[in-house]
């Protein structure tokens, strides 16, 4: 009898303990703070408010804890890649991250996404079909930190509904496109970047790191880069402002590295959008000496670029600005050189410094050379064109 008891007892035990092991963790429907793990369990134990997967995530936050306002909520991403993931109990799989609020019942937003580091958290969709690897409706106030969202595919983020957001120290490393703002919402958004870096090499023949329509977006401290290999036809701009897409960069590195085929300036505006670029480095560069473009207007865009530093490199021509019926306020003072830069730009948006001007150009010195002043203008053409010389009062060249 004694020794049935004990059989009894150590079997017992064993499912008690079988059980704490198996245990699924408990995930409180208020919960200020979750997790996003690749795994929940630590020392044969499990940890509470953790999920493995961003779809599990996504739909609870949907469909149970919905932040907003009064209930803000915190997701600390751990290390390692999140991707899509099928559907729990079905054989559906959701390749993409996708974050759809619901206004109406009661989810705005209001949602802190924090990894380990943009080389440690990384989001991952694949972009496919017409979605992107990162697809955002109708959210407000969500920030993103220290992680990473990269495509298999194509596409970076598609932000539809307006709404505001703000990322720091975020990575973007896709194809196509990085952002793009399809839906508006009923008022204009903001996003906010902070330390942060796009890089996108173009794909598809679409070359749109940055796309604003909707939303009005500023850049602190980050860089934008467009990358177009060799041999690739693409059309769009590192950084592209149209209908209600308003851009301002302060501080950053504006970068295109364009090898391709087209058009495809670094910054571009139509159709009402507006680019400000300020205290900004601004790259255009062709290691196979291809036609550069700088900043590019169409009708009803306006750029407005000062106080920033250009490097322009090809062995084909130079186009600092192309303004086909918008406004382009942009005025530069090249470094002082012996010849005039030779660039495409704008009557008036450029000056230069011509350090050792000769008789045959500069036809009022007799002898020696002389330091003059230089003013982009169209009409002067030839072969000492497109320089006024503010000295003699009459196009470069012209005796």
């Amino acid at each position: 009898m004694n020794r049935i008891k004990i059989f009894s007892g150590v079997i017992f035990s064993f499912l008690v303990l079988g059980h704490i092991q198996i245990a699924s963790a408990v995930v409180d429907p208020t919960a200020e703070k979750v997790a996003l793990k690749k795994s929940c369990s630590v020392n044969g134990g499990v940890v509470d408010n953790c999920f493995t997967t961003f779809l599990e995530l996504a739909q609870w936050l949907k469909n149970t804890r919905k932040p907003n306002a009064g209930a803000p909520i915190q997701v600390d991403i751990g290390a390692g890649i999140f991707a899509g993931s099928t559907i729990p109990g079905t054989d559906i799989y959701v390749p993409d991250i996708n974050i759809y609020c619901k206004p109406s019942d009661g989810y705005t937003g209001y949602i802190s996404f924090k990894g380990q580091g943009a080389n440690q958290s990384v989001l991952q969709g694949t972009g496919s079909g017409s979605t992107s690897a990162v697809n955002i409706s109708n959210c407000t106030e969500l920030s993103f930190s220290d992680l990473k969202v990269t495509t298999s595919f194509y596409g970076g983020v598609y932000w539809k509904g307006g709404g505001n957001s703000r990322w720091t120290n975020v990575d973007f490393i896709t194809n196509g496109r990085a952002w793009d703002e399809p839906v508006c919402g009923d008022t204009r958004g903001n996003h906010y970047w902070f330390s942060s870096r796009i890089s996108t090499t173009s794909a598809f023949t679409v070359a749109v790191p940055y796309k604003a329509a909707c939303d009005e977006t500023w850049f602190f401290g980050s860089e934008v880069k467009l990358i177009v290999p060799d041999g690739e036809l693409a059309g769009g701009a590192a950084v592209t402002a149209t209908g209600n897409g308003i851009i301002h960069l302060y501080g950053s590195n504006l970068r295109n590295f364009f090898d391709g085929e087209g058009v495809v300036p670094a910054a571009e505006a139509s159709n009402g959008g507006e680019i400000h670029i300020h205290g900004t480095g601004i790259d255009s560069i062709s290691e196979t000496g291809k036609d550069i473009y700088v900043l590019k207007a169409e009708s009803g865009g306006l750029i407005h670029a000062d106080v920033s530093a250009y490097v322009m490199q090809t062995t084909g021509n130079k186009t600092r600005i192309l303004n086909n019926g918008g406004i382009v306020k942009a005025p530069y003072q090249w470094g002082q050189s012996n010849q005039p830069p030779q660039v495409i730009s704008e009557d008036g948006a450029d000056m230069a410094v011509e350090t050792n001007c000769e008789q045959s150009v500069c036809h009022d010195i007799d002898t020696g050379t002389e330091t003059h002043l230089l003013i982009y203008n169209e009409s002067c053409t030839g072969t000492h064109g497109p320089w006024f010389d503010v000295v003699t009062r009459k196009c470069r060249g012209q005796l």
